[in-house]
């Protein structure tokens, strides 16, 4: 448990971190981190403050100790697939994007993800049945319908396709701005 003193110190580096100052936020956890190794929201800040400045292979190294102490965390599990799939790790991306739907059966990004590593395996069955999990879930979903449209021409049911991407209205004007998704 940390001290009080500790606590407003771990609120200055998050603070730090959302305000994008990832150096001085950096600098704070690994502070905090030599008193509270075992930690696992210090752990997981400092894995999820190098994701963002894409040093992902650090970032795994903190996201992983963070696991070690609580492997039921969506969010540190979730974290650890996305940096695997930005390394092209794809088996171990869905290894740890099962564990997280496993947690968070709802969460529409990690059935996106899940399904993008799926289909770049050419594991085509697989990655349609996480798209129509992230439609049965949120049936508007931009890139749901858009990308399981794809997916449908791609395997010759045109019409169905393209019914799909007609209900992705406004993906490609918002995709980036809107979703966190890989």
């Amino acid at each position: 448990m940390l001290t009080s003193n500790d606590q407003l110190l771990l609120n200055r580096g998050i603070k730090l971190q959302l305000d994008k100052d990832f150096i001085e936020a950096e600098k704070i956890y690994l502070k905090l981190l030599k008193k509270y190794y075992q930690n696992f929201y210090i752990n997981f800040l400092l894995g999820f403050l190098y994701t963002n400045i894409k040093k992902l292979d650090t970032a795994l190294k903190f996201l992983l100790k963070a696991y070690q102490i609580n492997s039921l965390d969506y969010n540190c599990t979730y974290q650890i697939g996305l940096c695997y799939q930005k390394l092209k790790k794809i088996d171990l991306a869905i290894k740890y994007y099962k564990f997280a739907i496993s947690i968070k059966d709802t969460d529409v990004i990690s059935h996106l993800n899940i399904a993008k590593c799926y289909k770049s395996l050419n594991e085509i069955y697989k990655a349609r049945k996480h798209y129509e999990k992230v439609l049965m879930i949120d049936n508007k979903n931009e890139i749901g319908n858009w990308k399981y449209g794809e997916l449908l021409i791609k395997e010759g049911e045109l019409k169905k396709g393209l019914q799909y991407i007609k209900n992705a209205t406004g993906f490609i004007k918002f995709y980036s701005d809107r979703y966190s998704y890989e």
